[in-house]
């Protein structure tokens, strides 16, 4: 038995950064050669030590990232868009979560994926107030109002 450090996940050893015992064989002839680990050695437990202090690190900065972000969204609501509608309240085309990225890149300089954004509706095609949520990262939403308004 030899002890590995496993770069990714092995299906019932572990996952990634993971230190296991397996027998020599089945590291030497399968875990190796296919880069899904490293031998245990003292240098190679020093590196695996250093990247998970620096990727806390990066975590922490990210969510300090996230916060300003939220502040600045959660400032807007509620926002009002203008658009062009017909009498019935029915608007020329449509909002989708392309077009709230796009907003919020050119009045907050902030870029957001649209997979991160979620409306209400999966499409807003009428006149009213509508919720939008923001996932900045898996434990940060931001939750705010669009009012949009016949011009």
């Amino acid at each position: 038995m030899i002890k590995i450090i496993l770069l990714e996940e092995v299906l019932n050893l572990g996952i990634s950064g993971d230190v296991t015992n397996v027998k020599s064989g089945y590291a030497r002839n399968y875990l190796i050669p296919y880069k899904k680990c490293l031998y245990a050695t003292k240098l190679n437990l020093k590196i695996l030590q250093n990247k998970k202090n620096l990727s806390k690190d990066s975590v922490i900065d990210k969510i300090k990232y996230f916060k300003k972000i939220f502040k600045k969204i959660s400032r807007l609501s509620p926002f009002v868009i203008k658009m062009n509608a017909k009498n019935n309240g029915k608007l020329f085309g449509s909002i989708k979560p392309k077009n709230i990225s796009k907003m919020l890149l050119k009045i907050l300089n902030v870029r957001i994926s649209t997979k991160n954004i979620f409306l209400s509706q999966r499409v807003i095609k009428n006149l009213g107030l509508y919720k939008v949520k923001i996932s900045l990262h898996k434990s940060l939403k931001v939750k705010f109002l669009i009012n949009i308004i016949s011009l």
